[in-house]
């Protein structure tokens, strides 16, 4: 049970978005329409009063942005397990809904379902929500991977991080195929992290994709597929992940030594590497970083 919690644990940590400031490729506070919810998910607002109620959806689309918006919020804020199937047709609207406020609002609600989804399927317990229901939101979800608005692509695959690993059969083909076509570089940095998770369960592909990222040219690709080959323990990447202990960056320095520290007993012959780097390391933090890599190798030699 322990080792599934901390599975559990460490996808959820995934989802947060590295975002390095003045790294090309991180959206403007313009691109993503005047708010920055469009990559961190939307968050209640002070003074906000909306009690979580469950309304037809021909009045919710009536209801003026704002409303909208803080009704999705209130439900995540509040036991969203007692809305059952009509709170799944709000959130189905909600994703869709034309304002990318109201459809944030709808990203951080399916995140708190989906998590109570997770935590009951981790600890082998019935879940508070129905989840043949709520398949349903997660099939929606995953073809938004492929919606208009970047901010918005970006953010549902982050959301779709955890059900990207539990059922990677499922997610494997929509995020490769999507992939293929992104252009923007903070989306594809999200693709890489769920498909991080996806190499985890065994797919080649997505393995092959998360090397191939590790040499890509934007800052935050590059900084994802370093932390999703480490998580997926791609030990063929190991001398891209030893080149990248001198990058000019220390956020990417950091996250390499941590990455070669997660690829198993066959890392420990860069033990003397990392020791040189740590000598040479300018940054206190970064430096600790490679220390606790070394000391993970130690102990797994």
């Amino acid at each position: 049970m322990s080792s599934r919690i901390a599975e559990l644990s460490g996808i959820m940590a995934v989802v947060v978005l590295t975002i390095v400031p003045g790294a090309s490729g991180a959206f403007s506070q313009g691109q993503l329409g005047g708010t920055v919810k469009g990559l961190g998910g939307a968050r209640p607002k002070p003074g906000i009063t909306a009690e979580p109620r469950i309304v037809p959806i021909e009045e919710f689309h009536r209801l003026s942005v704002a409303d909208r918006r803080d009704l999705l919020l209130a439900w995540s804020a509040r036991d969203p397990e007692r809305g059952g199937l009509p709170l799944f047709r709000l959130l189905t609207a909600g994703l869709q809904d034309p304002d990318p406020e109201v459809r944030s609002a709808g990203v951080t609600l399916f995140r708190r379902l989906d998590g109570l989804l997770n935590v009951a399927v981790v600890g082998d317990r019935p879940s508070p929500i129905d989840r043949e229901a709520f398949r349903s939101v997660q099939s929606l979800a995953l073809t938004l991977i492929n919606h208009p608005d970047p901010a918005f692509r970006a953010e549902i695959s982050r959301a779709l991080v955890a059900f990207a690993y539990w059922n990677s059969t499922t997610a494997e083909t929509p995020f490769l195929q999507r992939l293929r076509v992104e252009t923007h570089p903070v989306v594809r940095a999200a693709l890489i992290t769920a498909l991080g998770e996806i190499a985890r369960k065994g797919s080649q592909k997505a393995r092959q994709a998360v090397i191939e990222a590790l040499s890509d040219v934007a800052p935050a690709v590059e900084l994802s597929a370093v932390n999703a080959a480490g998580r997926a323990k791609a030990r063929e990447a190991m001398s891209l992940l030893v080149a990248k202990l001198d990058a000019p960056r220390p956020v990417l320095r950091g996250a390499a030594a941590t990455a070669i520290s997660r690829l198993g007993p066959e890392a420990a012959s860069v033990i003397p590497r990392l020791r040189r780097a740590s000598q040479s390391e300018g940054n206190p933090q970064v430096r600790q970083e490679i220390e606790r890599a070394i000391q993970r190798l130690e102990h797994v030699k």
